[in-house]
């Protein structure tokens, strides 16, 4: 296992620190992710993402009718927040825009929470090895295997409802493979884990057999290939983190306040007539800043004017 690894030296040193360095780089992306996307979500430009996300989910339940009042075309609110004048069901969309947006703040904290836990778990295991102490090893190895799954999880649902405004189409791919190689990696490392620790109950919590055996020994050939897999995702983990690199680059922060520049945003229609709603114009692109608890939204249609 990794943990055999880190009760030799000078493997056990470096073994510790990457942990630990990861750990840290770990809660940092996952901050500031939670920062962006508590940015995104606050700010009226993240409306018509909203809308295409409930009009989704309506669809899901219910057919659609183009001779129905619901299936009618819906208009965004206005960057000022007052309604825009359409028709068919457009208060039933408005009242649950709120509702969305509070359901988006929700799975963005509980992203966060289960980051946190991560980082907090990779300390723990580059802090005390398996030699150090067993409980408290197999308690932050617990948090590292559980956690990050539904970390990368809850951020591949947001990049698929994101598309286009924070994060690209192509980076959701790439987060999505990276997603399904981690979950296959960590099913069969559970697997083999269960096998290993009920045929082997003695040698596996011997530190010092596991370190000596060979391949006469019982479960030798299935210990092999489960060490591979455990080590297949502790490297899925980095590339995940990496593809945040260029969503990061249109963060800057200026004292307390952050300000994001998404990939593209839609201007809200000014001018409507009754029963004749004007498309939406989409526009380049938008700085997003948040300071406490206040949310604007300046607009750069000719150049921007946020550095990357």
């Amino acid at each position: 296992m990794v943990s055999d690894t880190g009760n030799l030296t000078p493997e056990a040193n470096c073994l510790t620190f990457y942990i630990s360095v990861f750990g840290f780089l770990f809660l940092t992306i996952a901050t500031i992710r939670f920062c962006q996307l508590k940015a995104v979500i606050s700010d009226d430009s993240f409306i018509p993402v909203v809308d295409r996300f409930y009009n989704g989910m309506k669809k899901l339940k219910q057919s659609p009718n183009p001779q129905t009042p619901e299936s009618t075309p819906m208009v965004p609110l206005t960057p000022g927040g007052s309604v825009a004048k359409s028709y068919g069901r457009q208060d039933q969309n408005n009242n649950e825009r709120p509702r969305i947006q509070d359901f988006f703040h929700t799975s963005n904290f509980i992203a966060y929470m289960f980051g946190i836990v991560t980082s907090i778990s990779c300390m723990l295991l580059g802090s005390l090895r398996f030699n150090d102490s067993f409980c408290i090893h197999f308690l932050g190895a617990s948090g590292f295997f559980i956690c990050p799954p539904f970390y990368m999880f809850y951020n591949l649902q947001f990049s698929a409802v994101f598309s286009g405004h924070v994060n690209t189409m192509e980076v959701y791919k790439k987060r999505s493979q990276n997603f399904w190689v981690t979950l296959f990696s960590i099913i069969l490392f559970g697997i083999g884990l269960i096998c290993i620790y009920i045929g082997t109950f003695d040698q596996f919590l011997n530190p010092r057999k596991r370190l000596s055996w060979s391949p006469s020994d019982p479960y030798y050939w299935l210990y092999l290939p489960f060490v591979i897999v455990e080590w297949i995702y502790i490297l899925s983990l980095g590339p995940f983190l990496y593809t945040f690199v260029d969503e990061f680059s249109r963060l800057s922060f200026q004292g307390m306040e952050l300000k994001y520049r998404l990939l593209k945003t839609i201007q809200m229609p000014t001018n409507i007539e009754e029963g004749n709603a004007e498309s939406p114009v989409p526009s380049q692109r938008s700085d997003i800043s948040q300071s406490n608890s206040s949310t604007t939204v300046s607009s750069t249609a000719s150049t921007p004017t946020m550095p990357v």
